[in-house]
């Protein structure tokens, strides 16, 4: 059986569709990505200020966006909010020695 470049990349490219699909490790994924704006208006409005960093977080059970805010007076904060119902879940504020 004689395969071509393009044959070569379809046969690996199913393989490894293939091997993901039977991971042992699975993930609980967002149905739609709707509040992730409700999030960001919701930390800003806790603590005004600029985001730092945002980073999505997950377990078996939630999905979470994390932000790092550094406020207007100076303050940073990590505001941790829930993505499937836009609602912040919980923050700490960040202590500089």
């Amino acid at each position: 059986m004689k395969f071509t470049t393009l044959g070569y990349f379809l046969w690996f490219g199913c393989a490894a569709a293939a091997a993901e699909k039977n991971s042992s490790e699975t993930y609980l994924l967002p149905n739609s990505k709707a509040f992730i704006d409700a999030c960001q208006s919701e930390v800003l409005q806790m603590h005004p200020g600029e985001i730092l960093n945002q980073r999505v977080e997950h377990d078996a059970k939630e999905v979470l966006l994390r932000y790092e805010i550094k406020a207007v007076n100076g303050d940073e904060w990590v505001v941790f909010c829930d993505e499937q119902t836009g609602k912040v879940t919980h923050g700490q504020k960040i202590k500089h020695d």
